[in-house]
């Protein structure tokens, strides 16, 4: 008992401590300054008593001062707080999450304080109205004490409205965490809704690894192959990977598909896309099975004549391809998550090491292509990654993709793009997916992509 008391009160220590901080750091407006918290977790007086328990968290939070006050020199917005209300499954985006992003929308909305409030994953909520009720006497707190008296601080959103967030599956994977499925209904341009369907890793920052597009009118009663459009490629960067497959090579002098093997599987979206949009013969290789559980599951993933996975290591699999068959891979992808902690958190460290990247390069025939999804924000990091892969492939481009993180880089063996400008190969490119593309879905995205090719 007394240890369990003891706990208690360094508990209620550290949270009246972590009070104590926040009421200091929000009594006044100061330059520049983000705090974040969670609501009512570290809001002054929502404690009840020094030992009582915190009541759980229902929003997230981050209040934003304008970088002009405390006697800068930009003018002063004439409101002085505001709320702004996140959609829900909008909160990852860069504008909500980012402290660039958020700057950015505390100077669109012209305000000295901005508090920007996400909901969390897993809780019930109302509509507008009684969030905004439930909020007001947490805001009140987090609002600057010279507000003037009889202030009622505006609430703000996008037009579009709140959205809604529903989980329809959750697993514990020994490799990712706690992993959930969840449906989300944004509004999109002309107030017309769609819903998305997301694999979200929560251990990892609520990473949203996967999305597919749940068609309109889908009915409960369908499975779940019908209710996903297959056709729907929810990543920019998966439009340059699809872009440059189109100049894969071709066994037979074209009669076959080309052989393409995908590293990390996610949803699926990417090696279905692949597998039925373009003449690819696709094996997929996911390292977690938890992953291939509720991508079979909940995102109607599906082998077939021309699509296949397995579970196991995407490194052992290229290194096995170059060992026992060298040469006869077409197109390689690799799409795997890494550490966020690091300065390229997408692919893990081991794929931009010499003996996998010789691997690949032997894996490949002759004018074959790797694909590499790249998440960095260092540019210094990325040119470490792109001369390390110049090292074994002829030519090496990279498509970098608008308001994103995501960078693809498109090494090529030899070949007739040997040489070649980006230019010339984006034109060869666009020209390959018009010939061999089934359908036109993403045909406009999927070229888009191919204009801003540069050489690495």
């Amino acid at each position: 008992w007394e240890r369990r008391a003891g706990q208690r009160m360094a508990a209620a220590l550290h949270r009246a401590e972590r009070v104590r901080k926040v009421e200091r750091a929000l009594s006044g407006v100061r330059a520049g300054q983000r705090v974040e918290l969670d609501l009512p977790v570290d809001v002054p007086g929502h404690h009840g008593g020094s030992l009582a328990a915190p009541l759980p968290a229902r929003f997230r939070a981050s209040v934003l001062d304008f970088e002009g006050g405390g006697g800068g020199t930009k003018k002063k917005p004439s409101n002085p707080c505001a709320v702004f209300l996140v959609p829900q499954g909008r909160e990852h985006e860069w504008l909500f999450s980012d402290r660039e992003g958020q700057v950015e929308l505390l100077a669109g909305c012209g305000v000295e304080r901005l508090v920007v409030v996400s909901l969390l994953r897993g809780q019930a909520y109302g509509g507008m109205e009684d969030i905004q009720a439930e909020l007001n006497g947490y805001v009140s707190r987090l609002a600057p004490s010279s507000l003037p008296d009889g202030f009622r601080i505006p609430y703000l959103t996008i037009k579009e409205g709140l959205g809604s967030r529903t989980e329809v599956g959750r697993t514990r994977s020994e490799m990712n965490g706690t992993i959930v499925v969840e449906d989300v209904d944004l509004e999109g341009e002309g107030g017309t809704s769609r819903r998305y369907r997301r694999m979200v890793f929560l251990d990892s920052s609520s990473l949203i690894q996967s999305e597919a597009l749940i068609r309109d009118g889908a009915a409960g009663q369908q499975s779940e192959e019908e209710i996903i459009d297959h056709a729907y490629l929810s990543c920019r960067y998966h439009h340059a990977i699809c872009a440059v497959a189109a100049l894969a090579p071709r066994p037979e002098g074209g009669k076959e598909r080309s052989r393409c093997l995908v590293v990390g599987l996610g949803g699926g979206g990417l090696s279905v896309f692949l597998s039925r949009q373009l003449p690819c013969d696709v094996t997929t290789v996911e390292l977690d099975p938890s992953v291939e559980e509720l991508a079979r599951a909940h995102f109607g993933f599906r082998e077939a004549e021309q699509l296949r996975s397995v579970v196991g290591c995407g490194l052992e699999a290229v290194r096995a391809r170059a060992d026992r068959e060298g040469g006869a891979l077409d197109l390689l992808v690799v799409d795997a998550s890494g550490s966020a902690s690091e300065s390229i958190s997408c692919p893990p460290a081991s794929f931009l090491m010499d003996d996998f990247l010789a691997s690949a390069a032997k894996a490949l025939r002759e004018g074959g292509i790797m694909a590499v999804n790249v998440v960095c924000r260092s540019e210094n990091a990325f040119e470490g990654a792109c001369r390390a892969i110049s090292g074994h492939f002829s030519d090496v481009f990279f498509a970098r993709l608008e308001d994103d993180v995501n960078k693809v880089v498109l090494a090529f063996k030899g070949g007739e793009r040997a040489g070649a400008k980006a230019v010339e190969v984006a034109r060869a490119a666009g020209e390959a997916l018009r010939e061999r593309q089934g359908t036109k879905a993403h045909r406009t995205d999927l070229l888009s992509c191919l204009e801003r090719l540069e050489r690495a």
